[in-house]
């Protein structure tokens, strides 16, 4: 589940000033859901990708489920090396594995892209919608599934 951080109390102003003085201080920058709607400063794209590429004859009968709060920080970590102070999460692609009929319960390979961002100003006068990345692994279950070889899915754009 997403969090909106809005600070209109000033105890949740201070806990954003704490998040975002921690993300500067060597901790996971945000991970945001929307452009914030302060003053802020596009630095570009970032894009990882986390788990196995798991193929069709992959040895791998139970391959390991995605770390999503990993992939998250990593997502931060590529932002911060732009200069960001957060991160606006764009675009997730998940892979799930198929054997014998029967799909993973989670995502075994994620692709996140993001845009790196620099909030500008007092970032406790700013609306961030900061997304958890356990919440978000399971958010998604809802879209489109399409069924694909290993060729495909891991192909580019």
């Amino acid at each position: 589940m997403e969090s909106t951080i809005k600070c209109s109390a000033l105890a949740a102003c201070f806990m954003l000033g704490l998040s975002v003085a921690a993300a500067q201080a060597g901790e996971r920058l945000p991970v945001l859901d929307e452009s914030p709607a302060c003053a802020h400063q596009k630095l570009g794209v970032v894009t990882i990708e986390a788990g196995n590429r798991v193929t069709e004859v992959s040895m791998d009968p139970n391959p390991s489920p995605v770390n999503y709060a990993r992939a998250f920080d990593r997502l931060a970590e590529a932002a911060a090396q732009q200069g960001g102070n957060a991160v606006v999460l764009r675009r997730h692609r998940a892979t799930y594995y198929t054997r014998s009929g029967k799909r993973t319960p989670e995502a075994v390979h994620v692709q996140l892209s993001g845009a790196a961002i620099r909030l500008e100003g007092d970032p406790t006068a700013c609306r961030l919608v900061v997304v958890d990345p356990r919440e978000y692994s399971h958010r998604r279950e809802t879209d489109k599934i399409v069924q694909t070889t290993s060729d495909k899915a891991y192909q580019s754009d």
